[in-house]
C-alpha cells in the first residue's frame, strides 16, 4: 500500500497525478465513482461509459433512429 498526497485548490478541486490515474486505468472521458466506507475511507473506481449510455448522443434533427444492432450489419 502506498500513500499519495494531493492538494485541494481554492475551488475545492483535486488533480490526481498521472501515476494514480494510470494505476486506476482511467483516461479521458472516464468518470470516477467515489464511495465513502463506514470507517471514513474512500474507495475510487473508474466508471466508464458504455455504448448504451451514449446512444443517441450524436443525433441531429430529422435524422432517422438507428439501433446499435442495425449499425453493425
Amino acid at each position: 500500500m502506498s500513500t499519495t498526497i494531493v492538494k485541494i485548490d481554492s475551488r475545492g478541486r483535486v488533480a490526481l497525478p498521472k501515476t494514480l490515474l494510470s494505476a486506476l486505468g482511467a483516461g479521458p472521458g472516464d468518470r470516477l465513482a467515489i464511495t465513502q466506507q463506514d470507517g471514513g475511507e474512500m474507495v475510487i473506481r473508474v466508471k466508464r461509459r458504455n455504448a448504451r449510455e451514449i446512444a443517441g448522443a450524436l443525433t441531429r434533427p430529422n435524422q432517422p433512429h438507428v439501433t446499435i444492432e442495425e449499425m453493425s450489419r
